[in-house]
């Protein structure tokens, strides 16, 4: 993905995975709303966004909606997105992955069956509750200074100023969603 389509993300409320990752993002939003019909507060999906090869999570979104397939959002410039869902952003901030080097995910076991660091969860992975509910914690009181919503914004700014700035290669590097996991709050 490009910074660009996190930045439509910011500005529309949807997002996109791959396939095999909105058939299991719709499975478990799903199952969250069967365990509302039981709760009596709502179970949300929490979708964890990180940028490749930055060494940090930059973003908190909650899931919406289920996913529409086969339906494409007009704005994604990626043909193998052809399904999006609603999410409504939480937390558009830096955080460093040496804050959570100590939480792992038994949902997510490595080569060796031991759970995996929770930063090394890949898209549309879930991780067990109360793990997540530590993630999320974490992320809400982390003091930051930047974010990618601010470095998007400058490059749009720079963009638009002069066309000789439209390929600007230090903001063209790959975002996605990361992991999710859903906790009763």
């Amino acid at each position: 993905f490009i910074s660009m389509i996190v930045l439509q993300s910011l500005r529309f409320g949807v997002w996109a995975s791959t396939p095999r990752g909105n058939q299991e993002l719709n499975r478990i939003y799903r199952e969250a709303q069967k365990e509302i019909e039981t709760e009596k507060e709502p179970v949300p999906v929490y979708l964890l966004f990180s940028v490749n090869g930055q060494q940090s999570f930059c973003g908190v979104a909650k899931m919406v909606s289920e996913v529409h397939f086969n339906v494409d959002f007009i704005s994604w410039h990626c043909s193998s997105w052809n399904s999006y869902f609603h999410i409504e952003w939480l937390f558009v901030k830096d955080v460093p992955f040496r804050v959570f080097k100590d939480l792992e995910n038994p949902w997510c076991l490595n080569g060796n069956g031991q759970p995996t660091v929770v930063t090394f969860a890949r898209d549309a992975t879930d991780i067990e509750p109360t793990i997540g509910y530590r993630v999320l914690r974490r992320l809400a009181e982390f003091p930051h200074d930047t974010s990618l919503a601010d470095r998007l914004f400058q490059w749009v700014e720079r963009t638009i100023q002069g066309p000789h700035r439209a390929c600007d290669h230090n903001h063209s590097g790959r975002e996605g969603a990361s992991w999710h996991g859903h906790h009763p709050l």
